[in-house]
């Protein structure tokens, strides 16, 4: 797998990631919020601007995989149905972190596109770079909502992964874990949520071990976080 960087700066700056979500996920996006089909979203230029804004030694890229047949390397991951999905990534100073979205058709069907065009996927590209965003805190809860539509309005708190859950649903757990753990004032606030979700942790380290091990590395740097307070 290879990767195509974009560069939006080069300044070297040493930040905890607490400081980095607390900074974006404090920022107002109101304002910018838009809503097509009942979704509420930003707009990829919104956020790029908010990103670059506040950090300007931002870094990020999109993954490249080879075609299931041509093995030519593509700037997405190809299905052997036809289906599409991007994987970007976003780095700020030494903390990275990715996302994938599939190629989807607009409005609330949003069924993944067979073969989709150029344009359909570089839309998706941008859409996915606001979904990295929020990894970092931007515009979070806009990506909650989403996935409550879809899950019910508890999300996936407290319960087990369905055995037909794909990596996509996986990576959903992770944004909602993620967040709970970065709002929590105390020690004790994030021993509650590893005990409340024990077997569904215990599910993702089965069967997607890097989501699995990414949530608990936000876990530990939390805690570590409340330590160093002591």
């Amino acid at each position: 797998m290879a990767d195509t960087q974009l560069a939006v700066g080069t300044v070297e700056c040493k930040l905890q990631f607490k400081e980095i979500y607390e900074t974006l996920s404090a920022i107002k996006i109101d304002d910018k919020k838009q809503e097509v089909m009942d979704i509420d979203y930003i707009s990829w230029a919104d956020a790029y601007n908010i990103m670059v804004k506040e950090f300007p030694q931002m870094e990020r890229g999109i993954n490249e995989y080879p075609h299931p047949e041509t093995r030519q390397m593509l700037p997405y991951r190809m299905y052997t149905d036809g289906s599409v999905e991007v994987v970007t990534w976003v780095k700020i100073g030494p903390h990275k972190r990715e996302q994938s979205l599939a190629v989807m058709s607009k409005g609330g069907g949003r069924k993944s596109i067979i073969n989709p065009s150029s344009r359909e996927v570089t839309d998706t590209h941008q859409r996915c770079f606001v979904k990295t965003y929020a990894m970092f805190g931007l515009g979070l809860s806009l990506w909650m909502k989403d996935f409550s539509d879809v899950e019910g309005e508890d999300g996936w708190y407290g319960k087990r992964l369905p055995k037909d859950a794909k990596e996509e649903d996986a990576k959903k757990i992770e944004m909602e874990l993620v967040e709970k753990i970065m709002k929590q004032t105390n020690y004790l606030g994030l021993q509650e949520i590893v005990l409340d979700n024990e077997d569904l942790l215990q599910d993702l380290k089965n069967r997607y071990k890097k989501v699995h091990d990414r949530i608990f590395k936000q876990y530990e740097e939390r805690n570590t976080y409340f330590k160093e307070k002591q």
